[in-house]
């Protein structure tokens, strides 16, 4: 039944994919969907531009498509984006990847109100948080595919993930929110808003706990369950004090506790392995408006700390059962400051010049010891690594200036480079441009995107007993073509893209035959390309249906064979198929995700990953103006998966919840 199932489901996606179309910003009418697609949006030129003016391929998530899809974290509600493949490592709160368009995890720039949340401390400087992010106080999540680096600098190689938080509304508003759902699952909200003209205030607090299931593949053998509790709260305020002085101030506090398997496989369960993390962030803007509008200028400090370990650390006792005699323990603390002076200029009527400088330091400190067992399961003896103490910063400082041009409301241009100096290497440069050509007329939309990215090594890899000071930037040169197409006003909607992109300098480990046994280099090249597609259609009143698909080929040079060789955990195909109901107070929503083959390691070679097909239920029903109640089914047909090779993903598992609007 699941075969058959799964070939009509791909027969559906490739009749979808044969329309004519091109770009992706994923628009969809509001008349046709549950939610109203954002007029602007800020994230793919630094300030508000109309959505139909962007020549970047994007996507937005608006809070309607967060609640509508009933997502816990930023992770969930990103499941299904084109071009996004987010794999994780279990049950809630494991480690998860962000591959967008086929880049690798690190190449992916996530920020939260503009703050960067990338570790710099980690061990390629990525953000394995997004399921630790909940989604009640989220606005929208901007997701702009292909190089950014001109405007945010490192990590921008493949794109950048932005999520931005509410504000306050016109009044007072409060909400309270429930769930109990499988594993023992439980979640609660408490949000408070308030805003007039001259000010606004918005505050939020949630608790998720869940116990899980073994991270390790139980199927192969695990039974050892790992679970996750996670504490955050947020506010936001901020309002017009003066008609042309603003002020807007976020801090957000969120604290975890998550337990771990060894590995993924076979024997992978441990009882004891533990992690501890919490994250602070703090952000204020001031924006004043001069020369009647037509210089804004934006003054913003941030600042963003992570603790990975808190009192008991990373902590992984000795337990002669899965670890020999050996234990590890330690504690990881990064943080980055920035300060931004950013200038919006509108020089003419059709030109308006962004004009900016950034400071910025990012610091680590690591303190980690550990024993192993030498013979284990028969110990000859224990060795020991004692306590090691590493301390590191770098300074950056940057200017950047993007130019944007519009020509007679169809034809829209922009064209801008950054330069970064950093203490560590010198300076480097970017660049961008973009093109969007409308023909209102017709419903039709031509983009392309041409532009190069960078990333820095992180402090580990520049400063650990493994670091390499001599490592340069990785760096991409990345282009896409689309087009986009509506029809029957605005009913349906269609459009598709072709991406490249081509790496190089790119970082890897080097074994030595002597202590310290490897190190870190610059080497690897490689190249990713494809195309991704969507439409979207309201062919009934109150229905609404949409279809994604993204073929992605990867291909990176091997440094150890010469050879080139796929990514690892990259599907070729993916595909997805949302329908949306709504009747009166009610809506039900079916979704299917389906992710094709891909390779994924399994020591000491790889293994082609099986094909999966995951179908979730969605429905809601407004009792009055007050009570709202919803359930969700996951994984309906129990489909048995993994993600990554040897770690357990959920089965069939139902949640239901409610939420009380005062």
């Amino acid at each position: 039944m699941k075969t058959s199932f799964r070939r009509y489901f791909l027969i559906l996606v490739g009749f979808s994919s044969s329309f004519p179309a091109l770009s992706q910003t994923d628009t969809v009418p509001a008349a046709a969907t549950p939610s109203s697609f954002p007029e602007v949006i800020v994230t793919a030129n630094r300030l508000q531009v109309p959505v139909n003016q962007v020549g970047s391929s994007m996507t937005v998530i608006t809070a309607q498509d967060i609640q509508r899809k009933q997502a816990k974290t930023v992770l969930e509600a990103l499941q299904g984006v084109p071009g996004i493949d987010a794999p994780r490592s279990g049950p809630l709160g494991q480690v998860s990847s962000i591959f967008l368009r086929g880049a690798n995890s690190d190449h992916t720039l996530v920020l939260l109100d503009g703050v960067p949340l990338n570790d710099p401390l980690s061990t390629a400087r990525l953000y394995t948080g997004l399921d630790q992010i909940s989604v009640e106080n989220v606005d929208r999540i901007e997701i702009v595919r292909g190089p950014q680096s001109p405007l945010y600098g490192s990590n921008a190689l493949g794109g950048v993930i932005h999520i931005l938080t509410k504000k306050g509304g016109k009044g007072t508003q409060g909400s309270l929110l429930f769930e109990r759902g499988e594993y023992r699952t439980f979640r609660g909200v408490a949000s408070f808003s308030d805003g007039d003209e001259k000010g606004y205030l918005s505050l939020s607090a949630e608790r998720l706990d869940s116990e899980g299931f073994s991270a390790a593949d139980k199927n192969l053998g695990n039974s050892e369950v790992d679970g996750h509790e996670n504490n955050s709260a947020s506010l936001r305020f901020g309002g017009s004090f003066l008609p042309d002085w603003g002020l807007d101030g976020i801090l957000r506090f969120n604290e975890s506790r998550t337990e771990f398997d060894d590995f993924g496989g076979a024997f992978g369960d441990d009882p004891d392995r533990l992690g501890k993390g919490r994250q602070f962030m703090a952000r204020g803007d001031s924006q004043l408006d001069l020369l009647e509008g037509s210089w804004e200028a934006v003054l913003t400090a941030s600042y963003f700390v992570n603790w990975r370990g808190d009192d008991d650390g990373f902590n992984d006792p000795s337990d002669p059962t899965t670890d020999g005699y050996g234990f590890r323990h330690g504690t990881f603390d990064s943080s980055v400051a920035q300060l931004g002076f950013q200038n919006n200029l509108k020089l003419l009527p059709e030109e308006t010049l962004v004009v900016g400088l950034q400071v910025q330091q990012e610091w680590g400190r690591t303190e980690e010891e550990s024993s192993y067992a030498i013979g284990f399961p028969v110990v000859t003896g224990v060795g020991f690594n004692p306590l090691t103490v590493q301390t590191s910063t770098t300074d950056t400082l940057s200017a950047y200036l993007e130019s944007r041009t519009a020509l007679e409301r169809s034809l829209f241009f922009t064209l801008g480079g950054r330069v970064d100096e950093f203490t560590t290497y010198g300076a480097h440069f970017t660049y961008r441009g973009t093109a969007s050509y409308l023909l209102s007329d017709l419903g039709t939309k031509f983009k392309a995107t041409y532009g190069t990215g960078f990333k820095t090594p992180s402090l580990y890899q520049l400063y650990s007993v493994y670091g390499n000071l001599a490592l340069l930037p990785e760096q991409s040169v990345g282009w896409d073509l689309g087009i986009e197409q509506s029809f029957l006003q605005d009913q349906l909607q269609a459009g598709a893209t072709y991406f490249n992109n081509d790496f190089t300098n790119l970082i890897f480990f080097a074994s030595l035959p002597g202590p310290p046994y490897g190190q870190y280099v610059n080497q690897i090249e490689a190249r990713t390309w494809g195309a991704e597609t969507f439409i979207s259609i309201s062919p009934l009143e109150g229905l609404w249906a949409k279809v994604v698909y993204t073929y992605t080929e990867t291909k990176a040079l091997d440094p150890n064979t010469g050879e080139f060789a796929p990514f690892l955990r990259r599907p070729w195909h993916k595909a997805g198929l949302d329908l949306t109901y709504r009747q009166g107070k009610a809506d039900l929503g079916i979704c299917f995700r389906y992710v094709g083959q891909r390779k994924d390691y399994n020591y000491p070679s790889t293994l082609l990953m099986p094909e999966h097909l995951v179908v979730n239920l969605t429905a809601s029903y407004q009792v009055d103006e007050h009570l709202k109640l919803y359930g969700r089914t996951e994984n309906l047909l129990n489909e048995i998966y993994e993600e990554i090779y040897g770690y357990g993903t959920s089965g069939l598992s139902v949640a239901v919840g409610a939420q009380i609007s005062l």
